[in-house]
């Protein structure tokens, strides 16, 4: 990450803070990336480079659900991240317009606590999911594994997927879920994207 330097010809160079939808944020990442980059954090955290206190939550009343605060410094990038990240409000969809969950991160700049991000997070945080378990496959699976099983299949599921095919060749996968739909459709989406059978 690039920051601006605090002094330009002796004037104080204005906090820019940038905005970042889900497009703009699937537009500067891949896959490959995200998993690289995880898998850094990983080591970063278990050298002692980060700080990460336990996430607070509010439990809203019914029929709302609840938002989760997670946040963490990194002493590698000298970054603080936040995430605010919401779920379990069923009636979001047809009375508010919105989904029933989701998700906003806010970066700012470890130095001087400057706001320098706000980002969606719906999509980073299917993206880091999924890179937590092609992370976990690379180090852990047999080397001549090629089957893997999902226990669901909503879109972690899909997501966790995705990403181990990029650390593993799959040739098969094994699914389970509670509705057979979605377990239909999930079939079908994965099958379209790429050689596994089911």
């Amino acid at each position: 990450m690039v920051y601006p330097e605090p002094l330009i010809h002796g004037e104080i160079t204005p906090m820019q803070t940038l905005l970042l939808n889900k497009e703009d944020v699937g537009s500067l990442i891949s896959m490959k990336e995200v998993i690289g980059t995880v898998e850094e954090a990983y080591k970063a955290f278990n050298s002692g480079q980060v700080i990460q206190p336990a996430y607070t939550c509010i439990h809203l009343p019914p029929p709302r659900g609840e938002i989760d605060f997670k946040l963490g410094y990194c002493e590698a990038n000298e970054v603080i991240s936040m995430k605010a990240s919401s779920g379990g409000f069923p009636n979001n969809p047809t009375e508010h317009g919105v989904p029933s969950g989701m998700g906003t991160i806010l970066l700012f700049d470890a130095r001087t606590c400057a706001l320098i991000c706000v980002m969606d997070g719906s999509l980073i945080t299917g993206l880091r999911t999924g890179a937590a378990g092609a992370v976990s496959v690379k180090a852990l699976a047999r080397k001549n594994a090629k089957t893997i099983t999902s226990i669901g299949t909503g879109n972690q599921a899909r997501m966790q997927i995705r990403e181990i095919r990029e650390v593993m060749t799959i040739e098969a996968i094994h699914a389970w879920s509670h509705h057979p739909q979605i377990l239909a459709q999930n079939k079908a989406d994965i099958e379209r994207e790429s050689a596994s059978r089911w």
